[in-house]
């Protein structure tokens, strides 16, 4: 099956059109999805009454759903939280968020994550999407020899995130919080490419000083800023009923700010 979908302008992801919610309980579509998603790395659409049981089956058909780290913001489907600075058991719903790769800190770390807007904010909200490809493609050879020889520990620290605060250079983190190293440069086994884990959860730093690691790190990120078009950079402006899922490992993200006051609730779902 073949879908009615276009490239983005940007060069990361596709759109697709003319889907109905009933539509993601077709294994026909589902599987046009999933191809869709595997050359993309990025798929948007945007879909009026897609609930639970269509998210869950789109998120099966890619990969695992999983319940890590899922407790708040928790349904009774599993798999599914909401992102929320409304609901009673809404997580993450307020503040900005920089460019990051989910779960990092966990072994595996996500394949995929998948929003779906149900309420917006009138005054709008943006989630950025950069290429982790694109991004390492475009350093310096110089600052990819740097790079290719470091590893990264990548921290989930429970109280941090809960004063809405992801990674403090000059704080120790609470005991038993998450963590895991990882190279910051990371290859693709489907194709070889690789991508730069540039990720907000970077704690410390093997195979190099941390103080130079942590320079290095604000290098890196001064240089994603100024490089933004050709690192390619999808700014999707959220509308009631978008749905996007993503390859966590490919595409970074990150949420601008937003009216606080104003009710912003997304449907999450993360795949490994």
């Amino acid at each position: 099956m073949i879908l009615h979908s276009q490239p983005l302008e940007c060069g990361l992801g596709v759109e697709v059109f003319d889907l109905e919610a009933a539509d993601f309980l077709q294994d026909v579509v589902l599987a046009a999805f999933v191809d869709l998603f595997n050359e993309y790395n990025l798929v948007k659409t945007n879909v009026a009454g897609f609930e639970e049981e269509h998210q869950y089956a789109l998120a099966s058909a890619i990969g695992e759903v999983t319940d890590r780290a899922g407790a708040p913001g928790q349904s009774k489907k599993p798999g599914m939280q909401y992102v929320s600075n409304v609901r009673p058991d809404g997580v993450l719903g307020k503040g900005a968020i920089h460019f990051h790769h989910d779960h990092l800190f966990y072994d595996p770390p996500l394949k995929a994550l998948m929003l779906y807007g149900i309420e917006v904010p009138a005054s709008g909200s943006e989630t950025h999407f950069r290429s982790a490809v694109a991004f390492y493609d475009a350093l310096p050879p110089e600052m990819k020899t740097r790079v290719d020889g470091i590893q990264c520990k990548h921290l989930y620290d429970h109280t941090k995130i809960a004063a809405r605060e992801y990674r403090d250079w000059d704080t120790e983190p609470t005991p038993g919080s998450p963590t895991k190293v990882r190279p910051w440069v990371w290859q693709d086994p489907a194709t070889g490419r690789r991508a730069l884990l540039h990720s907000q959860s970077t704690l410390d730093f093997e195979g190099i000083d941390r103080d130079e690691g942590i320079a290095f790190y604000n290098e890196l990120t001064a240089f994603g800023e100024a490089h933004a078009q050709e690192i390619c950079t999808y700014r999707h402006r959220w509308q009631p009923d978008d749905l996007i899922v993503w390859h966590n490992l490919l595409v970074a993200h990150a949420r601008l700010p937003f009216a606080k006051e104003e009710p912003r609730t997304l449907r999450r779902t993360p795949i490994i």
